[in-house]
Formats: C-alpha cells, structure tokens, sequence
C-alpha cells in the first residue's frame, strides 16, 4: 500500500526524531532556506516527468508542466549567454595577442537541453492527457499521487544485492536483542523499502551520472537538479514515514485505550456486584400474653358494682 501525504509547503512541520538540531524550525523561519527549497523543487519538475509515470491530476497539472519549460529553456539561455561570453572573452584575447594559436572550442551544450526540452514537451503532454483522461473515463486515483519510477526495477535489483551483502553482518545486532523478544522473529534487512531506495538514492545517481558525462552549464544544471531530487524525495519519504508512524501511534493508543477501558469496566461491574449477603441470626419474637386471672377478677368487679346500683 503506497502511502499519499499532502504535499509539502516550505513552512510546513515534519516531526523528525525529537528536534534536538533545530534544523527544521530555523529552515521555517528562514526566507533564505524557503526560497532555496522552492528553486529545487522546479528543478525537479523536468525529471518527475522523464522518470516518473501515472501523477494525480493535482501533483502534475498545466502550471507544473509551464514551469517545467521555463525551468529548461532559462538553463538553455544562460548557457548561450555562458557560450557568448567566452566568444568575447576569446576575442578580446585575440585581440591583445594576434600570435595566439587555437580556436574557441565550441561546446555542443545546445544538443543536451534540445533533447531533454524534446522529451520534456512530449512526455510532459502526454501526462497530461492521460491525467485527463483517467477522470473523463472514471479511473480513480489519488489526486496528489507524485508517480511510480521507471526505475524500480533497477532499485529492486540493487536492494536484493545489498540485501544479500549487508544483512547477514546484522545478525551480529540481532544476537543483542534480548532472546525473549526475539524468539521466532527474523532478523532485519539492511534496505526494507526498495521504493524509497529508488526515489532517493536511484533516480539522483542517474541524474548526477548524466551531469558527470556532459559539461558546462548542462553538467551545472544536472547536477543541482540531481541534489534538488535527493532533497525533494528526502522530504517526500519523511511526510510518508511520519504519516506511517502516526497510524502506527494512533493503533497502539487505541489498544492502550481499550485495555484502559476494559479494566475501568470491570472495575464498575465490580462496583455495581451486589454486596455478599451475610446470614444473620433469627430474633427471637417474645409476645407478652395478658394474665386470665386479673381479667376475670376486673369482669366480676364491674358487675358486682353495676348490681348495686
């Protein structure tokens, strides 16, 4: 199950170990680090679209897609006006020196943003389209969905090797653990999520490969664009894990609850038990009989007095 958080704001706050850096309240307060933070995340926008498939229609819409253009097409420009410099700078040297030797080595840096401008246009349409698409036809998806890479399957592969390198030297920690708690429980894998793997470590590597293999202002470019997808996948995977971890918390404060809950009800049921009932002894009822002799003795009185008169 791919958890979707809502996408991440420059102010907003993500609740990372117990905030002993203060790195991310002054990353908030600063305007410096949220303008750094909305530079990289048009640089990202390029290669989401080349590496990335299937964006909800409010991850990837008509906005993104124009700032993804403008971010190619301005790179393209500083680097003719990087090219126009060096022709003068070239020139003025001629000038100074008419002996010097050699001609202005003139850089194809034009091919490299052509391609990808290329790519970017065609690819970027048809996300749109299909975007469009799915809603017109009624395939549901998250609308804040930012893609499945290309490139997983080269993620999963690396995974498994590092997996099967790495994780047989953690069988040293696990022997830690208390066997009580360990008992019939595997150990741990060095990589656990080969989707996060892919977003930010894959995609980066291949970007900063490709800025390595050209030069100029087009390795300039792929290079920050390759720390600008590390940093935004960073981001990205941190409001996953702490969207995780909060369904993880809230699951086990609601087991806390209910034993919380059942323990208070038992201890009302215990409350409202009828108290035991004691035997007590039977009273003894001693009922006071009149004496026959006196109320004989009051009868004849009162008809010897009534005789007389």
């Amino acid at each position: 199950m791919k958890i979707i958080p809502q996408p991440l704001s420059n102010e907003d706050i993500v609740s990372k170990s117990r905030k002993v850096t203060g790195i991310n309240k002054w990353a908030r307060s600063s305007r410096t680090m949220g303008t750094i933070l909305l530079f990289l995340g048009w640089l990202t926008i390029p290669f989401e679209v080349l590496f990335r498939r299937d964006f909800g229609s409010r991850w990837f819409n008509g906005v993104s897609y124009v700032a993804g253009l403008v971010n190619i097409i301005g790179f393209w420009l500083l680097s003719d006006a990087v090219w126009a410099l060096e022709q003068y700078f070239y020139q003025f040297q001629k000038y100074i020196n008419p002996t010097k030797e050699g001609d202005l080595l003139t850089l194809p840096t034009n091919n490299v943003f052509a391609t990808i401008l290329s790519l970017y246009v065609y690819m970027g349409a048809y996300h749109l389209f299909k975007s469009s698409w799915r809603s017109q036809v009624g395939i549901p998806g998250h609308s804040f969905d930012d893609g499945t890479s290309r490139f997983r399957w080269v993620g999963n592969i690396l995974t498994w090797a590092l997996n099967m390198v790495v994780t047989p030297m953690l069988v040293i920690f696990w022997w830690l653990i208390p066997r009580k708690q360990r008992k019939g429980k595997p150990t741990a894998n060095f990589i656990t999520d080969p989707i996060a793997f892919t977003d930010i470590i894959v995609e980066p590597a291949l970007i900063m490969a490709l800025g390595i293999w050209s030069f100029g202002v087009p390795c300039f470019w792929l290079i920050l664009s390759a720390i600008a997808v590390f940093v935004h996948a960073q981001r990205k995977e941190m409001a996953r894990k702490t969207k995780a971890l909060d369904f993880q918390d809230s699951k086990v404060e609601a087991e806390i609850m209910r034993e919380l809950r059942n323990g208070k009800k038992d201890q009302v049921l215990a409350k409202k038990e009828p108290a035991a009932i004691v035997p007590q002894p039977l009273m003894r009822l001693v009922i006071q009989y009149p004496n026959i002799n006196v109320i004989i003795d009051e009868l004849h009185s009162e008809k010897w007095t009534s005789g007389k008169n």
